[in-house]
């Protein structure tokens, strides 16, 4: 009886290192598959951030370029008026001399 004991242990000892293996190949496919799974997961993210750096940089030279084109409008706009301004006193300062000519020198 003793022997059948000893062979019964011998079995739940076999049966708990095979069960413990299969629990150790199974931890080690998880940690695989999440390895692998956070892997493709930062891929994606990084895949993700380059092109929504990609797009804001796209958006960012549209802005500019608006803007720049506004100034230039703007500056045009103010280089007219300014221009405009100078003709109509260079005008009046013609005026004004030929006026002082004839005030001083008559219509001779």
């Amino acid at each position: 009886m003793s022997q059948e004991i000893l062979n019964s242990v011998l079995a739940i000892e076999s049966e708990a290192k095979a069960l413990k293996e299969k629990i150790e190949e199974q931890l080690s496919q998880t940690h695989e598959a999440t390895d692998q799974r956070v892997n493709e997961a930062k891929s994606n993210m990084e895949q993700s951030l380059e092109i929504y750096k990609a797009e804001l940089k796209e958006k960012n030279q549209q802005k500019k370029a608006e803007f720049e084109a506004k100034v230039k409008e703007d500056e045009l706009a103010e280089i007219a008026t300014l221009t405009e301004r100078f003709n109509h006193l260079k005008q009046d300062l013609v005026q004004d001399t030929v006026k002082e000519v004839l005030k001083r020198y008559g219509d001779s």
